[in-house]
């Protein structure tokens, strides 16, 4: 079985863009490769000098489009059902090889349900992964105070939130510290 889908993220890079090399692009590709296929069909993709490259591997069209920090990655077409395990292994693999977290959206084209959508993160840490988990739905909970809640307090209520999760931060910090403590 499988379903139309649409797929997007930004993959955040070390080295701007236009300056990625050969082994560099390779590295990410062998990172996508799970959800991409071969990576060496793939890393001509990231290395062309145009600002958007487009190619099909693994039965997906792929859109990639260079910007400012890195690479806005588009896939669609027909996936497999289990694309979602493909893309999940991806961001797995893409830890090392990214600058900061970033997520990728994968929609089913086919159904019409509000929960068609999942949301993959990735970074190189999972504080860095929680941060921008944290940082996402933080902007949704803001949106939903200001609805609800006169402007101060819908304000005060959102630095409180801020507040607790640096508070869970730190704490988790304190419990598992790292090497350097």
């Amino acid at each position: 079985m499988s379903y139309e889908h649409t797929l997007r993220g930004f993959i955040p890079v070390f080295v701007p863009p236009i300056e990625l090399g050969r082994e560099a692009a390779h590295q990410l590709a062998e990172a996508l490769s799970p959800m991409l296929g071969d990576p060496n069909a793939i890393t001509p993709l990231f290395i062309t000098r145009t600002r958007e490259a487009y190619g099909r591997s693994n039965g997906l069209d792929i859109a990639i489009q260079r910007q400012a920090g890195g690479f806005l990655l588009e896939t669609s077409g027909n996936a497999p059902n289990d694309y979602i395990d493909a893309v999940r292994e991806a961001a797995k693999r893409l830890g090392p090889v990214v600058a900061w977290a970033g997520r990728f959206d994968l929609v089913n084209e086919e159904t019409g349900d509000p929960d068609n959508r999942d949301t993959i993160y990735f970074g190189p840490t999972p504080r860095s992964i929680a941060q921008r988990k944290f940082d996402d739905d933080r902007e949704s909970i803001r949106a939903l105070l200001e609805l609800n809640l006169p402007p101060t307090a819908a304000n005060r209520l959102h630095q409180q939130i801020i507040h607790e999760f640096e508070l869970a931060q730190a704490e988790d910090d304190d419990e598992f510290p790292g090497p350097s403590q």
